[in-house]
């Protein structure tokens, strides 16, 4: 049976690479964010192996005043185990965890084509900010969810 376990940042890079970044080897798939404090890495293993991943650390908001906003990086599943409901089960574990540490705002540049998963899990779309994302060139929405009870 699938669960999402604690991963390090090391767990998730095969699948930020692969899924994320098109198997570029020179893709940035370690960033800054990855050392801030707090940062956590969730995911899942079958077979000892990382099948789904996403990351979240605190980080401002450029869209909400919030006081404690955390941002998600790097949601990513295995392309064949998609639809399966591992990506809902890692997010729903981010959010929780995320709101057990005090955050108020989680918030993410979100791909275009992954806006109905995210809208499905409560997110919002931030109205006019479309744009391409520099790391890899595709269209993406700023998303923000309010973790406020």
């Amino acid at each position: 049976m699938d669960e999402v376990v604690a991963f390090s940042v090391d767990d998730t890079v095969d699948l930020r690479r692969s899924i994320l970044r098109g198997g570029d080897p020179a893709a940035q798939i370690i960033v800054d964010g990855d050392h801030v404090a707090g940062c956590f890495h969730r995911g899942v293993r079958r077979n000892g192996v990382p099948v789904a991943t996403a990351t979240a650390f605190p980080c401002p908001s450029p869209d909400h005043d919030a006081s404690a906003p955390w941002q998600l990086r790097f949601m990513a599943v295995e392309f064949d185990l998609q639809g399966e409901g591992l990506g809902r089960m890692v997010l729903t574990d981010v959010i929780d965890e995320v709101r057990r540490l005090g955050g108020d705002l989680l918030w993410a540049n979100g791909r275009d084509t992954a806006l109905d998963f995210y809208r499905a899990m409560g997110f919002t779309v931030v109205p006019g900010s479309a744009h391409l994302s520099p790391a890899t060139n595709l269209p993406h929405h700023r998303i923000s969810m309010d973790l406020l009870p």
